[in-house]
């Protein structure tokens, strides 16, 4: 299975596997948390903030940094970090819960912005080849939504049969076990990930600086808009709109994050098709109008239907706009230009969480998704105007000989 891909590759599979797998279920299990510790829907948008922020913070790391100190050790640096934030949380503290949100490199979207991504996906390319790296981008994220799905449902698991104050320790004790699973398995790759390259500063050409300008604004309009919509607010959203509990929303985000994970699949046979950028576009649009619908919704029962129809294409931009960005630059480029849109983006999207607490915390149900919604179809009437002429290799080649 996955011949095209190197045994490297596989690992990097294995990684994304286990790290958003503890993803799926804090990002549901930190705003339950920290209720049950008493504190408020706004601080819980601190923390969520400050997570983000701090995310910002680790991609600068990695984009300056990630190559002179070295792939694989900036990857068990994180990792550490993990070990040390779950560890933070147990204490359970105002002083300790804000710095595991500071070191912790936790994702309360159940997805991933941060600097493992970053180094990561620049590092998949160097184990498959171009004709295989749209595929092989799609699997990196099935794998990745699957497992956050499996670790939103596992989320309500210890609930069922232990108490509360337990159930939560025993899922923080999880966290902080995947950190040092990620330790050793990144201590298999050895320097298989590094840069093979006398100089490891590199020089980004005018044309690639262009790209990274325009794309970091887009996403960030992108990113600032998904932010009122992240996971860990949904699962607020959810408890105070409609009153579910976390272990049935443990179900909820499983299945929504199965229909994600098939959807990969089909992005990447739309974009043989059709292109990437057209396939980021046109299946995104109206995965947003889905979105603005669940605003409208009065039962959680539509919530829901809503929720897995937007779930069904709202992510098959992901595989196609990871590899439409590795395509379009050098391969030495390649983690700068992760790092630095994935900065602006991480930054934009740390800017809205507080804002959906604060709209939550009032009464004002409806405004994150109306805020999502609009701003993220903005995103993609953008986006396509900007790069409609800008193709990948095998997109050029095939053009050629059509």
């Amino acid at each position: 299975m996955l011949s095209w891909l190197e045994k490297q590759g596989k690992i990097l599979l294995i990684t994304k596997a286990v790290r958003v797998f503890s993803y799926g279920f804090m990002s549901l299990v930190i705003p339950f948390y920290l209720r049950y510790l008493n504190f408020s829907l706004e601080f819980i948008g601190i923390v969520i903030t400050i997570s983000l922020l701090s995310g910002v913070f680790f991609n600068i790391f990695v984009g300056v940094y990630g190559d002179l100190l070295g792939r694989r050790r900036s990857l068990q640096l994180f990792s550490i970090f993990m070990i040390i934030s779950s560890i933070l949380f147990i204490v359970g503290n105002l002083a300790s819960i804000v710095l595991a949100s500071i070191f912790g490199v936790i994702s309360v979207t159940g997805t991933e912005t941060g600097p493992f991504l970053s180094i990561e996906q620049a590092a998949l390319t160097k184990f498959t080849g171009n004709e295989k790296r749209t595929l092989t981008f799609s699997f990196y994220n099935f794998i990745g939504y699957t497992f956050s799905a499996l670790g939103s449902l596992f989320s309500g698991l210890p609930g069922l049969f232990l108490s509360q104050s337990i159930s939560f320790m025993i899922l923080l004790l999880v966290f902080g076990s995947i950190g040092l699973l990620l330790l050793y398995l990144y201590s298999i790759l050895g320097d298989s990930l590094e840069v093979k390259s006398e100089k490891v500063r590199i020089t980004l050409t005018p044309e690639t600086k262009k790209i990274m300008i325009k794309l970091s604004i887009l996403f960030s309009i992108d990113a600032f808009g998904g932010g009122f919509i992240i996971q860990s607010i949904l699962s607020l959203w959810f408890r105070i709109r409609f009153n579910i509990m976390l272990s049935d929303q443990a179900w909820i985000f499983f299945i929504g994050g199965i229909i994600t994970a098939l959807s990969f699949f089909l992005a990447e046979r739309i974009a043989r098709r059709i292109g990437l950028l057209n396939t980021m576009v046109f299946t995104h649009i109206p995965s947003n109008v889905f979105l603005l619908l669940i605003a409208f919704a009065n039962t959680p029962i539509v919530a829901i239907i809503l929720l897995f129809l937007r779930q069904s294409l709202s992510q098959m931009d992901v595989p196609t706009r990871q590899s439409y960005m590795m395509a379009i630059v050098r391969p030495e480029e390649r983690v700068s230009l992760s790092s630095a849109t994935n900065i602006p983006r991480a930054i934009a999207q740390a800017s809205s969480p507080y804002l959906s607490t604060y709209s939550l915390a009032v009464g004002i149900l409806s405004l994150p998704f109306l805020l999502s919604g609009s701003l993220k179809i903005i995103y993609d009437i953008l986006i396509f105007i900007t790069f409609r002429n800008i193709k990948p290799p095998e997109e050029l080649e095939k053009e050629k000989h059509s």
